[in-house]
């Protein structure tokens, strides 16, 4: 052996408490996660495609027609026959059922929502059943579409023999960029 071993045999001598070895710091190593891709999110799409003005007209519509079935009650009755009360009877009911069909129509949790799932590569359709639980109706790998275009407003998904899947409004346009990186080659 010559000195120079000797003294690097005698540097490394173990520590009987630690078990570290002596001269030498412990060091941890961290193992890394892979870092997500910022454009490799969940795209989540709804079917809704009716503006807020619109909602907002229908919700008023049908609070309006609900209180119209209880004003019928109200209004001074001349002394008729029970002919006039069966049609008060019968105009109430409409107005109430029709005020209520206007309020339901915008209900959010009985629609559909479409998830895009970038890790996974796959699209899902999902819907609340009467529990609220989600439950998913479609699963499909996006291998299985033949074709995606993707226009100024909204996505259109075609199946391999040429027949359409799904057309979805998207109108945002970084949401389009995010589906059009997704989809890669299939987006025409």
């Amino acid at each position: 052996m010559t000195a120079i071993d000797t003294n690097v045999n005698s540097s490394i001598n173990t520590n009987a408490k630690t078990g570290l070895k002596a001269g030498l710091m412990p060091t941890r190593v961290m193992p890394t996660r892979p870092q997500k891709k910022p454009m490799q999110r969940s795209v989540r799409v709804s079917f809704d495609t009716g503006s807020s003005a619109k909602r907002v007209f229908f919700q008023i519509t049908g609070t309006l027609l609900i209180l119209t079935s209880a004003a019928v009650w109200i209004l001074p009755d001349p002394q008729v026959g029970t002919y006039f009360v069966i049609m008060k009877l019968l105009g109430s009911l409409f107005f109430m059922l029709c005020g209520l069909a206007l309020l339901m129509r915008n209900h959010d949790e009985a629609k559909p929502e479409v998830h895009f799932d970038a890790r996974r590569r796959e699209l899902r359709v999902t819907q609340r059943n009467n529990q609220g639980r989600i439950e998913t109706l479609v699963t499909r790998g996006y291998d299985s579409f033949g074709a995606v275009y993707v226009s100024a407003s909204e996505i259109e998904l075609w199946n391999s023999d040429g027949t359409p899947f799904l057309t979805l409004p998207v109108p945002e346009a970084d949401l389009r960029s995010e589906l059009r990186t997704q989809f890669g080659s299939l987006c025409a």
